[in-house]
């Protein structure tokens, strides 16, 4: 799992790395002022009342349409976080000392385990399983990167000074 001292992925392909190296030069102008001390806050995948990550939000509908579908092995692991847990987080973050504070779940997860436990926390069924190959023609890299390239990330400083508490992945044992 990727710390705070984590470089962002300037790496990943087409718009995630372009969006990458923009916000990295962001923390980097945050975290190298010598005018400022600043907070950065790197958040996970957003779940939650107003997100596509809900019971009734876009990606519970995708799967109960059977189009949701994990890439490859599905090793990437991603990392959420509730968004009512992301608002106290920033709450936080405005009296926090300066630094660099992932604002993540306390369960990362490999797609190939979150994917089905959300299809059943939503009712739907179960994701099927595509080929790297056939995945990068029908969807692209970037799609491809999502399930096989992501490390997920620690919330440690987020706990140890921001008085972070998440709550459990809301599908997570679904």
């Amino acid at each position: 799992m990727a710390d705070e001292t984590a470089a962002l992925r300037y790496d990943a392909p087409g718009e995630i790395g372009d969006s990458a190296r923009v916000i990295g030069a962001y923390e980097n102008r945050v975290t190298g002022s010598s005018a400022l001390e600043g907070v950065v806050l790197r958040y996970g995948f957003f779940y939650g009342p107003g997100t596509w990550y809900r019971l009734d939000g876009t990606i519970a509908e995708q799967a109960r349409k059977g189009g949701m579908a994990i890439i490859g092995d599905g090793n990437a692991v991603w990392s959420f976080v509730h968004l009512d847990d992301a608002v106290a987080a920033t709450v936080a973050s405005l009296t926090a000392e300066a630094g660099v504070y992932n604002v993540v779940d306390d369960d990362p997860l490999p797609v190939a385990t979150w994917m089905p436990a959300f299809a059943r926390w939503v009712d739907a069924p179960g994701p099927a399983r595509v080929s790297v190959a056939v995945a990068r023609e029908a969807a692209g890299e970037e799609a491809v990167y999502y399930h096989t390239h992501l490390s997920g990330a620690s919330n440690r400083a987020a706990k140890e000074k921001l008085g972070f508490a998440p709550r459990p992945l809301l599908w997570k044992d679904a």
